[in-house]
């Protein structure tokens, strides 16, 4: 989980600028801007390394914005490992190959195929006689993006006290306008 919250010293900076309501909403907004961007950028790293849908990744990938009563924001990865099978697996010969990354094929020596009415899985035989088949899993989501996309999820969240500052010039630049339109009437 990443989360991002408001730095007071930021905040205490600006202080005579606006009003404590357009401080505070002008920092939701960049909250909630740099969150949607790293999870945008964790997205197109997870997809561009792992062999997963798109629609997975996004459906493993949660954003909880801020709002006036919350004061940060979160990525939220699941992290519930997945069987191989997702990962276009195939029988080859004396085992399965599966294609978890993009680069490379995996071969798993003595894998099957196993497909029922629940669903298929892939499983290797251990040779063990109290268990002798076990199901291969893959890496959950929160494993790919750990490891694929650290360095852009920590690129992303450091951008946030550029957002910040740009909501708030925008924000004093309406106030700005707001006050010369009064002046004109």
């Amino acid at each position: 989980m990443i989360k991002c919250e408001v730095d007071k010293n930021s905040l205490k900076n600006i202080k005579n600028m606006l009003n404590p309501a357009h401080r505070k909403s002008s920092a939701i907004n960049a909250l909630n801007v740099t969150i949607r961007k790293v999870r945008k950028e964790a997205k197109a790293k997870v997809n561009k390394t792992y062999k997963v849908e798109k629609g997975d990744t996004a459906a493993a990938m949660n954003v909880y914005t801020a709002n006036r009563n919350r004061g940060y924001a979160e990525f939220v990865v699941k992290s519930k490992r997945r069987g191989m099978i997702h990962f276009k697996a195939v029988k080859s010969g004396s085992g399965a190959k599966v294609s978890v990354l993009r680069s490379k094929d995996w071969f798993i020596k003595s894998a099957f195929l196993q497909t029922m009415k629940g669903g298929k899985n892939v499983w290797t035989r251990k040779g063990k006689p109290r268990n002798p088949v076990k199901r291969l899993l893959a890496p959950s989501f929160a494993y790919m993006t750990k490891h694929a996309a650290a360095a852009e999820i920590n690129k992303a969240s450091s951008g946030f006290s550029d957002i910040f500052a740009q909501k708030m010039r925008d924000k004093i630049e309406k106030n700005r306008i707001k006050a010369i339109k009064r002046l004109n009437r």
